[in-house]
């Protein structure tokens, strides 16, 4: 599927997470690897599964006040934030990073595990970004798309 979008002329904004990220950005890498940008919360980060043709961002080499923008979204959204350590908390503001310059979502969500990329997922078509993926989504970072464009 990430070949396909590709090659009709749309790019791959992911999280480069293990699994179904990976999975979209390997089809779009063996396209147009220029296509297909990553969302880092740290360099290091599935650093094996990254194209050298890549676009690659990283939360941790942002602008203060961009990395602070996105953490605070995370925040606002995330029930337990608190809780949450460090690197949680960098997975969490990555997604912003994430959704914040999408026109569309296109995804998995796998709620039979833990984690994944369901907090991201706006819902109801006040967002401004259409979402669509196998699975529910009943996210808790709901108005995040919204917010961001704002």
């Amino acid at each position: 599927m990430g070949a396909e979008l590709v090659r009709r002329g749309f790019s791959i904004i992911s999280g480069n997470a293990s699994g179904a990220d990976q999975a979209w950005v390997r089809g779009g890498n063996d396209v147009d690897p220029a296509k297909v940008k990553l969302c880092l919360p740290w360099r290091s980060f599935e650093a094996q599964a990254i194209h050298p043709g890549n676009v690659v961002a990283v939360l941790d080499e942002l602008q203060s006040s961009e990395k602070v923008s996105y953490f605070h979204l995370a925040a606002k959204y995330h029930p337990a934030w608190d809780q949450l350590m460090l690197g949680a908390r960098k997975l969490h503001a990555r997604n912003a990073m994430i959704v914040e310059p999408a026109q569309e979502l296109v995804g998995y969500v796998d709620h039979s595990r833990p984690g994944g990329g369901g907090p991201a997922w706006p819902s109801g078509s006040r967002t401004g970004i259409s979402g669509s993926g196998r699975g529910t989504c009943r996210s808790r970072f709901k108005n995040l798309a919204q917010e961001v464009e704002a």
